[in-house]
C-alpha cells in the first residue's frame, strides 16, 4: 500500500530536477519581464495617465472659460434689457405730451380742411370729396407723414383714377366703376 501511495504521488509531484529547472526558467522569464517589458508597460501607462490628466485640465479650462462667457452674456443681456426698459420708459414719457398735442393738431387740421367747404362725408358731391382729398395731401407732407415725391404720385394717381371713374360713368350714363367687358368698348374708352 505504501508503494501505491508513492506511485500516486509521483504522478502529481514532479521530479526534483524538473522543479529546479522549472524554477530557473521562471526566474529567467521573470527577470526578462522586469528588465524589458515592465519599464515599457510602465511608460505606456504613465503616458496614458498624463494624456488623461491633460485632457481633464483642458476640459476644466474650457469649462471655466465657458462659465466666464456665460456670465458675460448674462450681464450683457441684463444690460440690454435694462437699456430697452429705459428706452421704452423714455419713449412713453416723450409720447405722452406728443399724443396730447397730436390730438389738438389733428382737430385743428380737420377744422382747417372743412372750413369754407362741405365736409366730404356729408355730401355726395364728388368735387367736394376730391378737393378735401387733394387738400389733405399737402398737409400730410407738411406734417412729414409723406415725402413730396409720394404726395405728387398720390395726387397724380388720384386725379387719374377720378377722371377714369368719370369717363366710365359718362360712357353708360350711370354710377359704375366697372370697365367694359368687350374689347371694342375698352378700345373706344381708352382713346
Amino acid at each position: 500500500m505504501a508503494r501505491a501511495q508513492r506511485l500516486d504521488l509521483g504522478l502529481v509531484l514532479p521530479d526534483v530536477a524538473e522543479l529546479v529547472w522549472g524554477l530557473v526558467g521562471f526566474l529567467i522569464l521573470f527577470a526578462f519581464v522586469v528588465w524589458k517589458v515592465w519599464p515599457t508597460l510602465n511608460s505606456m501607462l504613465e503616458e496614458r495617465q498624463q494624456a488623461i490628466q491633460g485632457k481633464l485640465e483642458e476640459a476644466e479650462q474650457i469649462r471655466t472659460e465657458a462659465e466666464e462667457l456665460r456670465r458675460q452674456y448674462a450681464e450683457q443681456l441684463r444690460d440690454a434689457r435694462n437699456r430697452a426698459d429705459q428706452i421704452i420708459e423714455e419713449a412713453r414719457s416723450d409720447a405722452e405730451p406728443a399724443r396730447k398735442s397730436g390730438r389738438n393738431e389733428r382737430r385743428r387740421d380737420q377744422s382747417r380742411l372743412t372750413l369754407g367747404r362741405v365736409h366730404p362725408r356729408s355730401t355726395s358731391s364728388a368735387e367736394s370729396r376730391s378737393q378735401a382729398t387733394l387738400a389733405m395731401l399737402p398737409l400730410l407732407a407738411e406734417r412729414r407723414l409723406l415725402d413730396e415725391k409720394a404726395v405728387t404720385e398720390l395726387r397724380d394717381a388720384y386725379v387719374f383714377l377720378r377722371n377714369l371713374e368719370h369717363r366710365l360713368q359718362y360712357l353708360d350714363d350711370e354710377q359704375t366703376h366697372a370697365l367694359p367687358e368687350d374689347a371694342e368698348a375698352v378700345e373706344r374708352f381708352a382713346n
